[in-house]
């Protein structure tokens, strides 16, 4: 024998002897990461929010940044009504609870849903909101509170929806990103899932990256960082924490923010709620398909409580005082008008009386001076007769259109609406404060 041969033989003897070895090792453990959509099965959770941050002007609002911080608890049961694209696109809620408090500038403003306000079909709408309620119209707050906390169904899209090993990655799609960070438009991702670890019958995973898109006009980058408990046997996610580092611009509506956001989401039994949401019309796809207008329309209730006004979303309220309610038109992300609605004084005398006084309050508006009148007379309006004085001039070096209402209401009092507009914005406002006045109602007298 060689000794070549013999040293090939005894290395071929020791490799022999490590393949059994090598053979016996334990595989990567392995699970399946997938969520069934089940369209009759209502689910629970529980979700606590908290909020920290800054506010910062941009240009020429630039000013010291304001501090703001809140939390959210949110207690719901979501049902998944329809589908598209492998994601839920159309939820049925219903909220126990919902209650979000803000302290921003020393005030602290506490925001809840009413009880008959409970039932919530989400999804997004074609103006780009994410729901409505069946039982009626909601306020701004109350829209706020439903459709912008994460959404428990969409978790779901987080995982790959095959068999993963640990330590393995999977990318997480924009459409899925766009929907849980709550995003108009996602412009660039860069998300992973990982699985971490299989243990006593629960996998537990991370969601980590960076996502830039935009919401309400604002360029916003965010850094998320997120951890998923998943239960094998029910082929759920029952538990979810989330990070999220917000950083945006100023939009069309809110200011530049630095933001961080944590939200904990808790899966929890739930009976079938016994409420509006398990009537048939709620239920029924033409509800949610081609939801009634009155139905996505927002309402206010006025200073005083003396009125109720229901608005389309595309007015946003800037403000409240004792007397004087503020709101602004935004058309496609333009600004386009401001209205303001003042308490003004108990009508007197005759009509014509009332018009006099009127107009002499029209003519000593601060800074304004007139030099076209485009229209004044009486109008018929939501079946009561206001006056309306329609005229074109300028506040300072700035040329403007005002539209002055004088309404007086069952109680005798009267309210002076104004819209202020550039003229090139006319065309597209059209008679949006006519459409306002048919849905402005009067309390009684208490």
């Amino acid at each position: 024998m060689s000794l070549l041969f013999t040293l090939w033989l005894f290395d071929t003897l020791l490799t022999w002897g490590k393949w059994p070895l090598g053979a016996d090792a334990e595989p990567s453990p392995a699970v399946l990461l997938r969520e069934e959509i089940k369209p009759e099965e209502w689910r629970g959770y529980v979700m606590t929010t908290t909020v920290e941050g800054e506010l910062r002007g941009e240009g020429e609002q630039k000013s010291a940044p304001v501090r703001i911080r809140g939390n959210g608890k949110h207690e719901l049961a979501e049902r998944i009504l329809a589908t598209s694209g492998g994601l839920p696109n159309r939820i049925l809620r219903s909220y126990k609870q919902a209650s979000v408090e803000v302290h921003v500038a020393g005030e602290r403003l506490v925001k809840t849903l009413r009880p008959q306000r409970s039932c919530i079909l989400y999804g997004r709408l074609p103006d780009g909101t994410r729901g409505f309620c069946p039982q009626g119209p909601l306020t701004r707050d109350e829209l706020e509170i439903v459709t912008e906390h994460l959404a428990p169904s969409m978790l779901a899209g987080l995982l790959p929806g095959k068999v993963v090993t640990v330590g393995q990655s999977w990318k997480i799609s924009d459409a899925i990103l766009g929907e849980v960070c709550l995003l108009d438009a996602v412009v660039e991702s860069q998300v992973e899932g990982k699985l971490l670890s299989i243990e006593d019958g629960f996998a537990e995973f991370t969601i980590q990256g960076k996502v830039r898109g935009i919401d309400k006009g604002a360029q916003v980058t965010l850094q998320v960082d997120g951890k998923g408990r998943y239960d094998r046997q029910s082929g759920r996610i029952v538990e979810c924490r989330w990070v999220q580092e917000d950083e945006r611009t100023a939009g069309w509506w809110n200011p530049a923010s630095r933001l961080r956001i944590q939200a904990h989401v808790q899966h929890q039994k739930r009976e079938v709620p016994e409420s509006e949401c398990s009537r048939s019309v709620v239920l029924n796809p033409q509800m949610w398909q081609q939801p009634k207008a009155e139905l996505l329309r927002l309402e206010v209730e006025g200073p005083k409580k003396s009125y109720r006004l229901t608005y389309g979303r595309e007015w946003y309220i800037l403000g409240e005082t004792a007397e004087h309610l503020m709101m602004r038109l935004v058309d496609r992300g333009v600004p386009i008008a401001q209205l303001t609605l003042t308490h003004w004084r108990r009508a007197i005398g005759t009509r014509t009386e009332q018009i006099a006084e009127f107009r002499k309050a029209v003519a000593a508006t601060p800074g304004w001076k007139p030099d076209k009148l485009l229209h004044e007379g009486e109008v018929e309006a939501g079946g009561q007769s206001v006056y309306r004085i329609i005229q074109e001039g300028k506040i300072g070096e700035q040329r403007i259109i005002q539209r002055f209402w004088l309404i007086t209401t069952p109680r005798g009092d009267q309210l002076v609406m104004t819209v202020t507009l550039p003229p090139e914005h006319q065309q597209r406002f059209g008679d949006k404060d006519v459409e306002l006045m048919k849905n402005l109602t009067f309390f009684p007298s208490p």
